[in-house]
């Protein structure tokens, strides 16, 4: 991977690249008097190597060993010479054991797979702030972090009858770095892991049927989604404690989502329509947020998710 990064100042404006222009300074240079240019240059190997054993028809028993690769590159808005130092390739080596299997739960085809996993990550790309030549501050990306990732997985589907589909699914995901120091020289070890929460589970229910009289098929769904409770910003302590920035964790919650669809409408091959409606009980949940509390802000900006939707779809495919 080649990355590349050219800023050019555009004609008319002053002088950007004066570490202290004057008060005067208002003379217009040429569009290219202060560009700043860089290139590097990434690669690396990816594989996965894995091994199958079929315990009987039904289950198979496998180990998985995988190596990742992020690619390093320019930050896209380096404005200095320091801003637009690259920034190393982001490795993680994964390892997996699971299995897979198929049985009858009485009368009704049945699938459930569980896996296990293990995953260390090195030179984590992380956003960072740093002086520059100026002694100003200013953000760059650096391969600041090494983490632990460790999880477990299930899903589980079955079918009921002929319009019954039951399914869901469970995910337990422990992170933590090993290490994360700032180029301030700060401990940020004890931050947690954006956007993944530790315990996670949904599940969904499915009828459906076929309109004899009227033509087309029928389906009926309703499901949930569950997840404990999550860091929302990346810097989400305030010291090295691990002391939380206030308004960087959103408290678990569950979201119920639910669709009608009827299909083939009118017996016409090609027309469906649908009603669906998500977030039907109106939860306020943060996505993400923005840590400013040990500065002079002295707060945390929040976006959240959306609202409770409902909608009407109608499809024609010719």
């Amino acid at each position: 991977t080649v990355s590349r990064w050219v800023s050019a100042t555009p004609a008319g404006v002053t002088n950007p690249c004066a570490l202290f222009p004057s008060a005067d300074s208002t003379t217009p240079l040429p569009e290219n008097a202060c560009s700043l240019s860089n290139a590097a240059g990434f690669e690396a190997p990816t594989y996965t190597v894995s091994f199958d054993y079929r315990v009987s028809n039904d289950v198979m028993a496998y180990l998985a060993h995988r190596r990742g690769y992020r690619s390093g590159g320019i930050s896209a808005r380096g404005s200095s010479p320091e801003a637009l130092r690259p920034f190393e390739p982001e490795i993680v080596h994964d390892y997996e054991v699971g299995l897979k299997s198929e049985f009858a739960l009485g009368d009704n085809p049945t699938r459930l797979n569980v896996a296990a996993y293990h995953q260390d990550y090195r030179d984590i790309q992380r956003n960072d702030t740093a002086p520059d030549s100026r002694g100003f501050f200013i953000a760059v990306i650096t391969n600041a972090a090494e983490a632990t990732v460790r999880g477990f997985e299930a899903d589980f589907e079955t079918l009921i009858g002929d319009h019954w589909q039951l399914n869901a699914r469970y995910a337990y995901t422990d992170t933590g770095y090993d290490a994360w120091t700032t180029q301030a020289g700060l401990d940020r070890s004890r931050n947690r892991f954006v956007a993944v929460p530790d315990h996670a589970l949904n599940g969904a229910a499915r009828w459906s049927s076929g309109l004899a009289h009227i033509g087309g098929d029928l389906a009926l769904e309703g499901g949930f989604s569950y997840q404990s409770d999550v860091a929302t910003s990346v810097d989400n302590t305030v010291d090295t404690t691990g002391r939380s920035c206030p308004g960087t964790t959103q408290k678990g919650y569950t979201l119920f989502n639910a669709r009608a669809e009827w299909s083939n409408a009118f017996g016409r091959q090609g027309l469906s329509m649908a009603l669906w409606g998500k977030n039907l009980t109106n939860e306020a949940y943060s996505v993400v947020s923005v840590c400013v509390y040990n500065t002079a802000f002295g707060s945390t900006f929040s976006f959240f998710g959306e609202p409770r939707t409902a909608g009407l779809d109608v499809r024609l495919r010719f």
